[in-house]
Parts: C-alpha cells; structure tokens; sequence
C-alpha cells in the first residue's frame, strides 16, 4: 500500500472511530452526528454507509427517529482495545495496582486439577484500594455468577456441541465519581 493511501485509511478509520465513539454510549440521529461532527453530509453519509456495511453499526427506530448503534461488529472494534489499554495505563500512572487471579479461584482449581475457566482481574486506582470495594470473596460470588449465566445459557447439550473452544473478555470500566453521582440520584431505580 502506497504511504499516501496507508495515511488516508489512517484518517478514514480514525473518523469512523470518532462515529462509533458517539454513538457508543447512546444512539445518535444523523442530525445530532452532523452537529457533532465536523464533517460535510457527503463525507457523514459515506462513513455511516461504510459502517452500515460492516455491521459494525446499525439503524433502530427509536420515539419515531432512525438512530444510529452500535451493531454486533461494532462492539468489538480495534480503537476498544487500544481505550482500554488507555485505562490501564492511566490507572498505572496514578500509581494503580493490578492483581492477576484476584479470586484466586483459577489458582485452587488448577491446583486441586479441577477445570474452572474463569480468571479475575483487578485493575484500580491507588485510593481506591483504600476502600477495599471488592474483597477477594466477592470476586468469587462475580465469578460463580457468571460461571452460572454461562450454564444457564448453554442450557442443552446441543448448544454446548457447538462450541468446544474460544475465549471472551468481560469487562467493566467503573468511574467512581460516575457511580457516587449515579448514588446520590438513585439512578439505578431508573434502570428498573
């Protein structure tokens, strides 16, 4: 690829990154991206269509306006990676700790030669270490309960003969001063 077409796909991903980013969160209308983005409606129109093709977005009708989310390729997008390894390096900055197989779960069953699956990590903020938000006992409850989901949703033996390898990620990046707001509003009754 020569270096002029390499530098305008550069442009060109990191514009649809800044879509997918905007839309991450919360659907956007075309309208609300257009006066978000410093783009013309040719070049919007474009980047939506491209996105539409990959799958990575997708059109939901929502109080009578199309809006643009997230589709089933969108949620796992390269820029994602690199945000969390953005996290993380913050966290790092600010003097954080990060704790492999914080459960210890994963270690007792490897050790016992009892498969298990699910390994922990806890990845936080030097004062919030303090406050000791998560014991080593609620990273287990974290890890059955998902060990359990799992069971649940491969409810037949059939659905489980599909799949016989592979990993997934689940993450969760939680902002403090985000959830003591959410508290202080009760916003969580709004979830309901």
């Amino acid at each position: 690829m020569e270096p002029h077409n390499f530098h305008q796909l550069m442009i060109k991903k990191e514009n649809q990154g800044k879509i997918l980013e905007l839309i991450k969160v919360k659907g956007k209308t075309n309208k609300q991206l257009a006066e978000e983005l410093p783009y013309t409606p040719p070049t919007l129109a474009k980047h939506l269509n491209e996105l539409l093709e990959r799958r990575e977005i997708q059109q939901e009708l929502l109080n009578g306006e199309i809006v643009y989310i997230l589709g089933d390729k969108g949620i796992i997008h390269p820029d994602d990676i690199s945000n969390l390894s953005n996290y993380l390096e913050e966290i790092k900055k600010r003097d954080g700790e990060a704790h492999y197989d914080y459960s210890r779960l994963w270690m007792e069953t490897i050790s016992s030669e009892l498969p298990w699956g699910i390994i922990s990590h806890l990845i936080l903020d030097k004062d919030l270490k303090k406050l000791n938000l998560f014991s080593r006992k609620d990273m287990r409850e974290i890890e059955e309960l998902i060990f359990k989901k799992i069971e649940s949703n491969l409810k037949n033996n059939e659905t489980k003969q599909k799949v016989k390898q592979g990993e997934l990620v689940i993450g969760f990046n939680v902002n403090f001063s985000e959830i003591l707001k959410s508290l202080e509003e009760d916003s969580e009754e709004d979830l309901d």
